[in-house]
């Protein structure tokens, strides 16, 4: 038997078209290669400025559907909120709660030192929240750094260059941030400053008060010794009695505001304030007085922030503080209060 080859061909014409076919793909193929190489270069040649892109939504406001603030009424009491920086439930808790706020007070403003310098901690995401909401902000100046600092006060209250530089930035900072005015917090006072307090919030007074901005204040229920609450009334617009810490961290056990001490205090405070301007301010918080330590309570409010104590010593502070006034729904507010006039 004759035995043939399959892919042979004696006459060669099948090689000269497989030639043909290897060409015509070898030059598309060169092709191609050229024309890719040509158009990554061209990419890579063509400028390109980076710039940063703005993911939010509603002109930098994160609230979806914005709501609307609470207009005060003769009827209804007002409602401060305080907000914080620190803890991100006060964001949340102000979005939830804008409805039921007339006005909102951060905790934003440091005194810095004796000079009268202030820090500044304002957040432009809740300013805008704020301002779409048309909720009135009045920026809370105080001096609280890690304690309660009553030398630097003391310092500013008794140097005239001093307290002029601090209404002079605080005049500032309301005018750049576009605030209604603002909220004084001055704790642990001299008994001696009494008077200093009083003539730098006449001078805060004039100043602020031609441009048509609100002043508040905070004040302990508990001291008219260190503090002319009659007086600071008639100058301020609201002034704000913290009747709460009858018990306190160094103190015996015991609740921070009974119903009894609670009726004392505003007996006592109805005599000196009047009740237009006097703003009630609830402790919605409590302290953990732990058995075998000797390191006082533990504030705590709904949950503890840092590690639980140790033996011997106490846990770490919680400094927050929720009011709910008269009138004013018991839900989840803005921290720090929520407070309203005395009836």
């Amino acid at each position: 038997m004759q035995r043939t080859f399959v892919f042979y061909d004696p006459t060669g014409r099948r090689w000269v078209r497989f030639r043909r076919i290897v060409g015509v793909l070898g030059t598309a193929a060169v092709a191609l290669i050229v024309l890719l190489v040509r158009g990554e270069k061209s990419i890579k040649a063509m400028p390109f400025h980076p710039h940063a892109i703005n993911y939010v939504r509603n002109g930098g406001n994160p609230v979806l559907h914005p709501k609307t603030a609470a207009k005060p009424h003769e009827d209804q009491p007002l409602v401060f909120g305080y907000y914080v920086n620190w803890d991100p439930a006060s964001l949340v808790s102000l979005r939830f709660n804008l409805n039921r706020l007339t006005h909102l007070i951060p905790e934003w403003m440091t005194l810095q030192n004796g000079k009268g310098d202030l820090s500044d901690e304002s957040d432009p995401t809740v300013i805008k929240i704020a301002q779409d909401a048309n909720l009135p902000i009045l920026v809370q100046v105080n001096n609280f750094r890690g304690s309660w600092q009553a030398g630097d006060l003391h310092t500013v209250l008794n140097s005239e260059h001093a307290r002029a530089n601090l209404i002079d930035n605080i005049y500032a900072n309301i005018v750049e941030h576009r605030f209604a005015g603002v909220a004084i917090d001055f704790e642990q006072l001299n008994t001696k400053d009494r008077p200093k307090l009083v003539a730098f919030m006449q001078e805060l007074r004039a100043k602020l008060k031609p441009a048509g901005y609100l002043i508040a204040q905070s004040v302990p229920s508990d001291d008219d010794v260190a503090y002319d609450l009659k007086t600071l009334a008639a100058i301020d617009d609201y002034i704000i009695p913290m009747v709460y810490d009858e018990h306190y961290q160094t103190s015996q056990p015991g609740p921070v505001a009974s119903e009894s001490w609670f009726k004392d205090q505003l007996a006592t405070l109805a005599k000196a304030l009047p009740p237009r301007k006097t703003v009630i301010g609830f402790g919605n918080y409590g302290y953990d007085w732990i058995i075998g330590t000797s390191g006082g309570g533990v504030e705590v409010t709904g949950r503890r922030d840092g590690s639980e104590s140790d033996a011997g010593r106490c846990g770490r502070r919680v400094p927050r503080r929720r009011v709910v006034a008269p009138g004013c729904r018991r839900s989840r507010l803005v921290d720090r209060f929520c407070a309203a006039p005395m009836a």
